[in-house]
């Protein structure tokens, strides 16, 4: 193990790897084979560019310090956000995300307080590729919190160096320091319903086995039974009642909130001007601070199948999914490849 840490410094295409014995940062690119777009294509593909990398390099696995840039994450500030308010606005946030996996935190950078979420699936992957070759990942830490400590973002010699003398600091303010925040989406999801699904696969495992006694159950024996001279009967003919179907939610009576993660300025607005002629009059617009690719609509349950296929038809999205926990009704992710 090396007597200094590298620092690797997380970009969305590469990363920059370095150490105070290092003159000059050392460069890793991704291939489209490995990472694209902040995800995992192949593990084991990265796992190999890594080991070439390594190799190629000539480097002597230490201690390994990951530090996030700002396109690599999704920063909410908080702090005019109110503490009774914060809970509701947070899980409303990571809602949003596109993203089946993350972790967040609550950072105190200066004089504000931010919440940064990162994508867990990204994170895990690389570690496992570096730890794979004889790294030891001991810290992860936001970009925007070096600025306490006088570095930029920016990967340079001096940099590493500064890091190096701080490393108390690098490990008090990263994502590992706190595991009870470090979760995924997922856990939280089937911690908040468990009950549900479990009753739901009580009923499930239940239905079944009714199924399986009536379909296996013997026929009774028929008897015979006499013959009747039919009668002729008068009925009053009474119209069945048809079912009623359940109302739905008109257009203005749902909730929008458009989010541009597409890296081109006014887009959000742009769709919202196509929507307010629809009737869809309650919209919140924004942006993300990460460049998403494809685009991506979440539904809540009170959006019905005819507006939500008009929707993605007007749109030009493919990718929609169900939203057990909104905060609003319908969330736009206008990623990369939409256009005004």
């Amino acid at each position: 193990m090396t007597a200094h840490p590298f620092i690797a410094t997380l970009y969305r295409n590469r990363i920059a790897l370095c150490s105070p014995t290092i003159a000059q940062p050392l460069e890793l690119k991704f291939s489209d084979a490995s990472i694209k777009d902040l995800e995992i294509v192949n593990q084991s593909e990265l796992e190999n560019q890594v080991k070439a990398f390594g190799s190629a390099r000539q480097l002597h696995p230490g201690e390994l310090i990951f530090v996030l840039t700002a396109n690599v994450v999704f920063e909410k500030d908080l702090s005019k956000i109110p503490r009774s308010d914060r809970s509701a606005q947070i899980q409303a946030f990571l809602d949003s995300i596109p993203l089946s996996s993350i972790s967040h935190k609550i950072f105190r950078v200066q004089n504000a307080e931010k919440l940064i979420v990162l994508n867990r699936n990204l994170h895990d992957g690389l570690k496992k590729a570096f730890e794979a070759v004889g790294f030891s990942v001991s810290a992860v830490i936001p970009g925007v919190m070096l600025g306490d400590i006088g570095v930029q973002e920016s990967t340079t010699a001096e940099s590493c160096r500064v890091i190096s003398k701080k490393i108390d600091f690098i490990r008090a303010n990263s994502f590992l320091s706190d595991e009870g925040n470090f979760h995924q989406k997922e856990t939280k999801f089937l911690k908040k319903y468990q009950l549900a699904v479990v009753v739901f696969f009580i009923l499930a495992v239940a239905g079944a086995v009714l199924a399986a006694v009536f379909t296996l159950r013997p026929a009774p024996r028929s008897k015979p039974t006499p013959t009747l001279t039919p009668k002729p009967t008068t009925h009053n003919s009474q119209p069945t009642p048809l079912p009623t179907a359940p109302a739905e939610a008109s257009p203005s009576a749902l909730t929008v909130q458009i989010l541009n993660s597409s890296g081109t300025p006014g887009l959000a607005s742009k769709i919202q001007k196509q929507l307010t002629p629809l009737g869809y009059t309650n919209i919140i617009v924004g942006n993300s601070t990460v460049l998403s690719s494809p685009s991506s609509v979440l539904f809540s349950s009170r959006v019905s199948p005819a507006l939500r296929q008009s929707l993605l038809q007007l749109l030009q999205i493919s990718s929609a999914r169900d939203n057990p926990a909104p905060q609003f009704d319908i969330i736009i992710t206008l990623g990369k490849q939409s256009t005004p």
